[in-house]
């Protein structure tokens, strides 16, 4: 089967305010099995440098005057029969407050920007059956895509699930247009087993009763990079964390936690920023030169960079103590690169790391004294243990999240006929 004979455009959609690394991933990886791949994204500061170079790729952004020019559409959005339901459920929920409304105003405004973008593909008008469309959230995304399809049904509509939009802990209102959502899409696709399942028991708590027929579970994964240049490993103790540093992410936590530990040879580096960064520094700088000098916040920096860290660093642990989490790529790629993980017991971390054998699984509500024993109990481990937790990182990422492996399964989903 020739490229002409299938879905030979692909169309991405994601409407965060950074370009996440999984879209990078999708272009480089599939775009030379497309005639044309579309990224659809808001009007950001992201330059997207890594996939405007590529020649059959078209980066649509949605201009910064378009989203006061929607408004009035977005107001009358909130009188349609999928909104007035929406209005309802959130009544029998006990959820409809000022909040919830303004939430749903935002859904709509957002979905009503992306779809003025999605109009701009020509190809959209003639050639449905050559087009496949894969949001990155099941969130305002998806819905757009669920609209399309009620237009066009011979388009191909595809949704991942991660985390923030799926998880009522996290967002109150993830049930919003999700029955408009189920009925319309060809495919949800759920990064992981443990936030399927969650999700699954959450519909049904609430008594909204979707079709799951189109749901599965498709691992994605990250990709190991072999740098040249020295590997050199110092006498430290290398910890790394490499997430964006907000409240839910408790990277303050791994600050309280080496502070505590009292031996020189131990080094944090922290990769990634976010809201809470300036807080963080702060706490840093807050601690005696001593414990200070054990700690780099980094920032945010590109992630080949982060890899290039890792493998000619070699650090000793990587830890991840998030509340909330789908199946986090930065553990994936921490375990490439053989760096036993310490992961808090939420989402799919127990996907990626078994406890004790390639890393260690802690309660979510651990406290700094708590982890910092953690550390200091794998730093006291013996080296044989050590080695054997490392070769089962590399040997669990290998089989379950490479994706130089995993994304082929992703390109037969997109390929599918409707």
């Amino acid at each position: 089967m020739g490229i002409a004979d299938m879905r030979s455009i692909l169309v991405i959609v994601n409407y965060m305010r950074v370009n996440p690394t999984i879209v990078d991933d999708l272009v480089i990886k599939l775009h030379d099995n497309f005639s044309k791949v579309y990224v659809i994204n808001r009007n950001t500061n992201d330059s997207y440098k890594n996939i405007r170079e590529i020649t059959n790729t078209v980066v649509i952004e949605n201009k910064r005057s378009s989203r006061y020019l929607l408004l009035p559409k977005s107001f009358f959005s909130l009188f349609r029969k999928e909104s007035i339901e929406d209005i309802k459920l959130a009544t029998r929920l006990g959820y409809l407050n000022f909040k919830y409304i303004i939430s749903l105003a935002k859904f709509l405004h957002i979905s009503n920007l992306l779809s003025s973008s999605i109009n701009k593909i020509p190809e959209i008008k003639y050639c449905q059956d050559k087009i496949c469309f894969l949001s990155i959230w099941l969130t305002s995304e998806a819905y757009v895509l669920a609209k399309l399809k009620r237009r066009y049904p011979r388009l191909r509509v595809i949704s991942m699930a991660h985390a923030h939009e799926i998880n009522p802990d996290v967002n109150t209102f993830s049930f919003m247009m999700k029955r408009v959502i189920h009925e319309y899409l060809d495919e949800i696709v759920f990064i992981s087993e443990a936030k399927y399942r969650y999700y699954y028991k959450y519909i049904n708590q609430i008594g909204l009763d979707l079709d799951f027929s189109n749901c599965k579970v498709l691992y994605w994964g990250s990709e190991y990079h072999q740098f040249s240049g020295p590997v050199h490993k110092d006498n430290k103790f290398t910890i790394v964390s490499c997430s964006t540093v907000e409240k839910l992410k408790r990277v303050d936590l791994i600050a309280d936690a080496v502070s505590i530990i009292n031996r020189d040879d131990v080094v944090w580096y922290h990769f990634g920023d976010g809201v809470e960064f300036k807080n963080l520094s702060r706490k840093v700088g807050s601690f005696s030169e001593i414990q200070k000098r054990r700690m780099k916040l980094i920032g945010r920096i590109d992630n080949s960079d982060v890899k290039k860290f890792y493998y000619s660093s070699q650090p000793d642990l990587f830890i991840n103590v998030s509340t909330s989490e789908g199946i986090p790529i930065s553990v994936m790629e921490a375990q490439s690169y053989g760096i036993p993980t310490i992961v808090t017991d939420v989402g799919g971390e127990r996907e990626i790391v078994t406890n004790n054998v390639n890393g260690f699984v802690i309660p979510k509500d651990i406290t700094a004294e708590e982890l910092a024993a953690y550390i200091s109990d794998y730093m006291d481990m013996n080296e044989t243990k050590k080695t054997e937790m490392s070769k089962a990182c590399r040997e669990a990422w290998n089989n379950r999240f490479n994706l130089n492996r995993n994304i082929n399964t992703y390109l037969e989903e997109i390929r599918k006929d409707s």
